[in-house]
């Protein structure tokens, strides 16, 4: 099947092929909501109200898509301590209470509506006003089966803890915890199999925000933030993991491959650099421009400004 015919398919059909293929866990930064509100006509972002709630939309339209496309769980790293660091004390103080908001009336009606069952890891438990709500809405879905959705918030440099964590299993049980039961004890539950799509945007970076579950999966950098993520786009992926990355791997005697067509592309390509990019204004740009053999010449790189 290729690309054009996979992109016409139905999401059941895309489901099932995600399903046969063992595809379960999936893991995704839904970044840029500041730069999705400006470019999607939003006022200033004084305006909290609408913009998280317009936001929270838009993180559930995401979430859906996943989901009707076959994955059954998600991992989503939602805020890093590193972000709040270089925003200031303000950001935090009012980011605090909209983080409240993520297990609210209309957040909780999607969760029942797909019957997701929530989870949510890292140093949340830190911040009283968010404990004891998250504590609530993991209580209220437990029921669920089937859909999962990890919420990682405040999550960075997690190695004491997890120490913490074997330590205590092994003065309770008389021995040290396999991979399998510190990822129980951290998430509160089984993830298996591990993380097998993890998606973010723009520069790839150590992945931290996913303990235990990180180190085999396919990484994907998607050049616009994750709050425009589409159909096309995550399709553009799923075919990428399902047909191209994990085919059967092939020697390289000149007759497996297309020698000719090897040598022209790295010999256009051996100066490009994946992760290389631009600052324009204060932010920066990914800006990697792979040329295939048969494509016309491009362009230099451009100058900073």
């Amino acid at each position: 099947m290729d690309i054009a015919a996979f992109q016409r398919l139905a999401d059941a059909d895309v489901a099932r092929l995600v399903r046969e293929n063992g595809l379960q866990t999936l893991g995704i930064i839904v970044d840029g909501t500041r730069r999705w509100w400006l470019l999607e006509g939003g006022d200033a972002l004084e305006d909290w109200e609408t913009y998280t709630h317009r936001a929270g939309l838009r993180h559930h339209e995401i979430f859906s898509l996943l989901f009707d496309h076959g994955i059954e769980t998600l991992i989503v790293p939602m805020f890093a301590p590193r972000a709040f660091a270089y925003r200031g004390e303000e950001y935090l103080k009012k980011a605090i209470p909209r983080m409240a908001l993520m297990v609210s009336e209309p957040w909780m009606r999607f969760f029942h509506r797909y019957r997701i069952r929530l989870g949510f890891y890292g140093d949340y438990r830190n911040y009283a006003e968010l404990a004891g709500r998250f504590e609530a809405a993991m209580q209220e879905t437990a029921g669920y089966n089937g859909r999962r959705l990890f919420f990682g918030m405040f999550v960075e440099d997690q190695d004491e803890y997890l120490a913490h964590l074997a330590v205590e299993f092994s003065s309770r049980h008389g021995r040290p915890p396999d991979k399998a039961e510190l990822v129980a004890r951290y998430y509160g539950e089984t993830i298996d199999p591990s993380m097998q799509i993890f998606i973010e945007t723009a520069a790839p970076r150590t992945l931290r925000t996913v303990p235990l579950l990180s180190g085999g999966e396919a990484r994907y950098m998607t050049v616009a933030p994750n709050m425009f993520l589409d159909r096309e786009t995550l399709r553009l992926i799923l075919y990428d993991y399902l047909f191209q990355r994990t085919s059967p791997r092939r020697g390289y005697l000149p007759d497996e491959v297309d020698a000719g067509w090897m040598r022209r592309f790295y010999q256009e390509n051996r100066k490009q650099v994946l992760g290389v990019g631009i600052r324009r204004n204060g932010v920066w740009y990914p800006y990697t421009r792979i040329v295939l053999p048969e494509d016309p010449p491009q362009t230099a790189l451009p100058a900073e400004s």
